[in-house]
């Protein structure tokens, strides 16, 4: 509970990786704006920055910080919270070391900071969220389909 909180965010704070349960499967996470912690998390994944990583964020009013958003705010709400990854063209905020162009996930543990386990995610033939890029007025296209 209360223990794992607060080393989750002392160890992100600092820079580390820590990997949390999402509504589909496990992911790492780390502070999207701190130019080493995303550098670790390339190197942990083992991409070049040519495959993008998603960012996570608190509020869905958050996502007009980083990203411009040419949908209407109703369409997020329907969306969100869910299992669903949007792509949307990135804000000149966001850090420039996150997508610059733009394995089994318990061999990743040892490199990771923290862990929060919270048991199996839904079945265990289950995918990644659905990917669906929003970044074009008037148009989507799903990208990965998943859970």
């Amino acid at each position: 509970g209360a223990e794992v909180l607060a080393a989750t965010v002392r160890a992100l704070k600092e820079g580390l990786v820590v990997a949390v349960p999402t509504d589909t499967i496990y992911g790492l996470a780390c502070l999207a704006q701190h130019r080493l912690a995303i550098k670790t998390v390339y190197d942990i994944k083992g991409r070049n920055g040519q495959k993008p990583l998603a960012i996570c964020v608190g509020e869905i009013q958050d996502i007009y910080k980083y990203c411009k958003v040419k949908v209407k705010a109703e369409l997020l709400t329907d969306l969100l919270p869910g299992p669903v990854t949007l792509v949307f063209e990135r804000s000149e905020v966001l850090n420039k070391d996150l997508n610059p162009f733009t394995p089994e996930f318990q061999e990743l543990w040892p490199r990771l900071a923290v862990v929060v386990d919270d048991g199996p995610i839904g079945d265990q033939n289950r995918q990644g969220s659905t990917v669906v890029d929003l970044s074009v007025l008037g148009k989507y296209r799903v990208i990965r389909p998943g859970w």
